[in-house]
């Protein structure tokens, strides 16, 4: 037979203070996970180049079918 004369209210107290630094881990690495994922957007977004020659072809080609659906 067991007994336990402790309230529920310390059991409850005591289960929650030793699951805050798991709690504060699984938060610091899912606000990494997303910090990496939007750096890695970040790079990839910046990574178009204007100057390059398909860019302006592309550009003009644009240019000229709004040019032609205006007239």
């Amino acid at each position: 037979m067991r007994t336990n004369l402790l309230p529920k209210e310390i059991i409850r107290n005591r289960l929650i203070r030793e699951k805050k630094p798991w709690a504060v881990a699984a938060a610091a690495v899912l606000l990494l996970a997303c910090s990496l994922g939007f750096a890695a957007h970040s790079l990839s977004v910046a990574t178009v180049n204007e100057n390059r020659k398909d860019w302006q072809e592309r550009g003009k080609a644009a240019a000229s079918v709004k040019s032609k659906s205006d007239g």
